[in-house]
C-alpha cells in the first residue's frame, strides 16, 4: 500500500506541475487501484474537459464509474 500512495503522490505533483498533461490517467488508474473512486473520477472528469478526445481517459472514466456502481454515467463515458 506504501506502494501505491507513493506512485498517487508522484502523479499528483506531475499534474501540478504539467495541468495539461496526460498524467491524469495514471493518476486515475492508481486512485481507482486503490478503491478511491471519488479521486479516480473527479481527475478524469478534470482531465478530459481540457483532453476530450482521450479514448483512454473516456475507458478509464466509464470503468470508475462501473466500479463505483454508477451504470447510466459509465454507458454515456463509453
Amino acid at each position: 500500500m506504501a506502494d501505491a500512495a507513493a506512485r498517487i503522490r508522484e502523479l499528483e505533483k506531475r499534474v501540478e506541475r504539467e495541468p495539461g498533461s496526460r498524467y491524469f490517467v495514471p493518476l486515475a488508474e492508481e486512485h481507482r487501484k486503490a478503491g478511491r473512486l471519488a479521486e479516480a473520477i473527479k481527475a478524469l472528469e478534470a482531465g478530459l474537459l481540457l483532453h476530450e478526445g482521450y479514448v483512454a481517459a473516456r475507458i478509464a472514466l466509464a470503468r470508475a464509474y462501473l466500479e463505483a456502481g454508477r451504470i447510466d454515467d459509465s454507458v454515456a463515458a463509453f
